[in-house]
């Protein structure tokens, strides 16, 4: 006999499979139950065309097979498949994503393994031998894996198949268990029965002739299982079953419903006696006013009508999960299963029936279907009775609507005056935020939106609490710095320390808490030791985000104060120097330092194109920081090297540094400086200087040195916008400068928007280091202005010595600074350059201390 004819079974299983695989692409059903049933369909599809080559190879005389590690490559990958759709379906629960456990390590990974031993060893399979019409293999010693494998891998199918069969949530998800369950028992049982008589020897029994049979079968079973909506239920089938006595009852109360409903009187009593027919929670909008039956449907009446205009047929909420899955989302919510639309075109009669979660646990099989659209159809016909009722309904609302009219007049007529009003109320508030000060919201963020932010006090102060915890509900409180609770969270955006000050206070736990976290959170501090903190630990504090509260601020203040910090922060990536931080929040900015932070994780050298040697230097340092390098950063600035370094080069300085920068960055400033014969011994340097990152700086204009440096190292290249093209970001970096302005100066000065667009109309800055010369220069003015007059001193006739005219004037002066300060005597003492004990003897030589007391 030819041994063609074998393949008989796997050419029929594969046209099949053909027929199947169509059916399915072309099903409106599309989740993550079909996807996997298709590519278990196409792994089968590959193990039948394994199969034919079994045939026509024994056909041919061969000694092997040529598709003989592809049957059992794709057996391995089916087998993986098969247990992953089993888990979807015995473990969805209505989730997008099944269950975590679904993770490729834990259903794949055994299968990776299996295909690597397949194809790069013979421990899994050694070859194979011809029998009487086919192959079979020659297990190597490793196979006993691959039949572990496969018969673990189906039990645990069977078993997520029975789990699901029973403890699914749904009456459909549970019947889609048992249907596979039913189609899989055959396949399953030929595979375990040919891996076990295989292992007694009996190898004229394998899966080439036999498999094919079940496995289409199985497949057909699979298929209506994943692809469709409506299943029908076995179980009814069987005369003793509980489901068929159960399906009985349920159909006889609907025949009965659908002969008595022409006696019934009202919409209400068919509402309820529709509910009591379903065992469901039944809502039934479109009136002037919602019907509920059940105390569970009230949820259901809060469907909004909006949504139900759309809907014009049957819809079922586990029937349009891939289709609408907006609407099925909102029905999930309101515990909605299937609307069921009445006239839905007309304008007068339109009205949706809403059915509850427990429809579903009634009505899933055809049979069930069609049985409840006989009830609704005879439903329809009856509210179609009532539409003259309707009608009567519809001229009282016509009346109320002219009613309503008339009082829409007199509101427009009201709401004429009240525009007037808004439109001054907005011209005064532009007014308002002309003269806001710089660290206001409207100056650094965007007022139209709220700011999220986490802020921590430090601190026993419950006033200070409360009032942040009215804009900020989430601000922490501990005790201070060295609380182990504020130590092991996650550093806040803003820390607001209270500094109580006197002789008992250590302030290093504070400074050292600002120092460690200086690029992590910004800083509010306030309290009796502020000023005497921040005098001595001024040096320390640059380049931090440190705001100085004023002693009774208002609570707008404050909250102001703690917004403008936290835009700050977020807009902060890194503060190299204190004079050059990288802050903005504009978009060409946010792309330079996003690349910024790409090529901080690459060695290979870069070249920034920037007009400012200084900015450069900063983003040096940046990527140098973010890079994590373990060697030093060295940084040499070319400004004058023909003049002063050429000596330097000669004596082997630079190779010194150069090597001091081994494992880490060196960083090569303003390369256009350099001429021919000193760029020639810099890149030979580096070149020698093993482990060593370059960054070099150039104003993009072609030189001589910046070929020679691009020719030498083939850079990368990072382009930096300018303050022109940074115009999002003055508002950011002003206020910056004027915080770093205050914090040197001791003052509270800030600048209001109308000053900082004169100074940018008058003279717009070309780099960052002008933009701080113009903000410091603007607050040194404007302190001169607030600075109070001299104190006036009468030179009367009456003689007087000049030391007794340089005390009068002393004491005025010291008066004077006093008051302006407060009372504040540390602030006083900075102000007038004296020490606080000297500022405290004068004012007791010239009794002003007695008089502060009084």
């Amino acid at each position: 006999m030819d041994m063609t004819l074998y393949a008989i079974p796997a050419i029929l299983a594969l046209i099949a499979k053909v027929v199947i695989y169509i059916y399915a692409r072309f099903s409106t059903i599309k989740n993550l139950e079909t996807r996997l049933y298709l590519l278990f369909l196409f792994s089968l599809s590959i193990q039948n065309l394994s199969e034919i080559t079994f045939f026509t190879a024994k056909a041919h005389g061969l000694s092997a097979p040529p598709g003989g590690f592809l049957y059992f490559a794709a057996s391995i990958i089916a087998i993986a498949l098969l247990l992953h759709l089993a888990v979807v379906l015995a473990c969805d629960r209505g989730t997008t994503e099944p269950r975590r456990f679904t993770n490729i390590y834990l259903i794949y990974a055994p299968a990776i393994v299996l295909e690597v031993l397949l194809w790069s060893s013979e421990t899994l399979v050694e070859g194979f031998q011809p029998l009487a019409y086919t192959y079979t293999k020659i297990p190597g010693q490793l196979y006993f894996l691959f039949e572990l494998y496969s018969i673990s891998y189906f039990l645990g199918v069977i078993g997520l198949l029975f789990y699901g069969s029973s403890r699914q949530v749904t009456s459909f998800k549970r019947l889609k268990n048992k249907i596979m369950l039913i189609g899989l028992a055959p396949f399953i049982s030929l595979v375990i029965l040919i891996v076990v008589l295989q292992h007694f020897g009996m190898s004229h029994f394998n899966t080439t002739a036999t498999l094919p049979i079940p496995l289409t079968f199985f497949l057909i079973f699979t298929v209506y299982a994943t692809h469709e909506h409506r299943l029908f239920d076995i179980q009814y089938y069987l005369p003793w079953s509980k489901v068929r006595k159960r399906k009985t009852a349920f159909y006889g109360r609907i025949r009965a419903m659908i002969a008595e409903i022409a006696d019934l009187g009202s919409v209400n009593e068919v509402i309820n006696r529709l509910a009591d027919t379903l065992r469901c929670p039944i809502a039934f909008l479109g009136g002037p006013k919602p019907v509920l039956a059940m105390g569970s449907a009230a949820m259901m009446g809060q469907f909004p009508l909006v949504e139900l205009r759309k809907i014009d047929h049957i819809i079922v909420a586990n029937e349009i999960a891939d289709v609408i899955p907006e609407t099925h989302t909102l029905m999930r919510r309101h515990n909605v299963a299937a609307i069921v639309p009445f006239y839905p075109r007309s304008k007068t009669a339109a009205s949706w029936m809403l059915l509850g979660d427990s429809f579903s646990e009634q009505v899933y099989t055809p049979l069930d279907f069609r049985m409840v659209e006989q009830l609704f159809d005879k439903m329809a016909e009856l509210f179609l009775d009532k539409l003259v009722m309707m009608r009567t309904q519809l001229v009282d609302a016509h009346r109320q609507i002219r009613t309503l009219e008339l009082k829409l007049q007199t509101t427009e007529t009201d709401s004429v005056s009240l525009r007037g009003q808004i439109e001054a109320l907005n011209q005064e508030n532009v007014r308002l935020l002309k003269v806001q000060p710089a660290d206001s919201v409207s100056g650094a963020v965007n007022q139209k939106r709220e700011i999220a932010a986490t802020i921590t006090l430090l601190g026993r102060d419950k006033d200070m609490l409360k009032r942040l915890r009215r804009h900020f509900p989430q601000t922490a409180q501990y005790v201070g710095p060295e609380s182990a609770g504020f130590r092991r969270q996650t550093p806040p955006e803003v820390v607001v320390l209270r500094l109580d000050g006197g002789e008992d206070f250590d302030d290093r736990a504070y400074i050292n808490l600002i120092s460690q976290r200086r690029e992590l959170s910004a800083n509010a501090i306030y309290g009796p030791g502020t000023s005497e903190f921040v005098f001595r630990h001024r040096k320390n504090l640059l380049g931090t985000l440190i705001e100085l509260l004023p002693e009774r601020a208002s609570e707008d203040v404050l909250i102001r104060k703690v917004q403008a910090l936290v835009a700050l922060r977020k807009a902060m990536y890194a503060v190299p120097c204190s004079d050059l931080p990288l802050i903005g929040q504009s978009r060409v900015f946010h792309e330079m330092m996003t690349e910024a932070g790409r090529l901080a994780g690459l060695r290979e050298p870069v070249v920034i194109h920037t007009s400012d040697p200084k900015e450069a230097a900063a983003l040096a340092e940046y990527m140098h920081n973010a890079g994590g390098a373990n060697g030093d950063f060295r940084l040499l600035e070319c400004v004058d090297v023909e003049r002063d370094a050429i000596d330097k080069l000669n004596s082997g300085y630079l190779d010194e540094f150069i090597t001091a920068a081994r494992g880490g960055t060196f960083a090569l400033i303003n390369v256009d400086a350099l001429s021919s014969q000193s760029a020639d011994k810099v890149f030979a340097a580096v070149r020698c200087g093993n482990d060593v990152r370059v960054i070099a700086s150039s104003d993009g204009a072609s030189n001589a040195a910046l070929d020679a440096f691009v020719v030498a190292f083939r850079p990368l290249r990072l382009d930096t916008p300018n303050l022109l093209e940074r115009s999002e970001d003055i508002a950011l970096l002003v206020h910056y400068f004027t915080l770093q302005f205050n914090l040197q100066a001791g003052l509270d000065l800030y600048l209001n928007v109308s000053d900082v667009d004169a100074m940018m109309a008058e003279n717009y800055p070309t780099d960052i280091a002008a933009l701080k010369t113009a903000v410091f220069d603007l607050l040194k003015s404007k302190n001169i202005k607030n600075a109070p007059l001299l104190p006036k001193i009468d030179l009367g006739p009456a003689a007087k010595t000049l030391d007794e005219y340089v005390a009068e004037f002393e004491a005025r002066l010291i008066d004077q600074t006093l008051r302006r300060c407060g009372g504040n005597k540390s602030k006083a003492a900075r102000l007038l350059g004296m020490r606080p004990n000297t500022l405290h003897y004068k004012l007791e030589r010239y009794g002003l201390l007695s008089n502060r007391n009084k």
